[in-house]
């Protein structure tokens, strides 16, 4: 019985698998528009311009970690 009911759930998630790699990659991309939109703008403040970076560091990595796992 549970050896059924672990293989339901590892094919349930296992049909999933590629829709969390594609919002992986949307959520890289929106994190990168975001940190570029706020770099942009007309602030000077030490402590914005750093979130921002950091979103946009987080975003290309995002984009890199969803596009290497849909090779594999």
């Amino acid at each position: 019985m549970e050896q059924k009911i672990e293989n339901q759930i590892d094919h349930a998630l296992e049909n999933l698998a590629p829709l969390f790699y594609l919002s992986s990659i949307i959520i890289g991309i929106l994190l990168v528009l975001l940190g570029i939109s706020l770099y942009f703008l007309k602030s000077s403040k030490k402590k914005l311009r750093t979130v921002c970076l950091i979103c946009i560091g987080m975003g290309i990595f995002t984009i890199l970690s969803g596009m290497v796992q849909m090779k594999l």
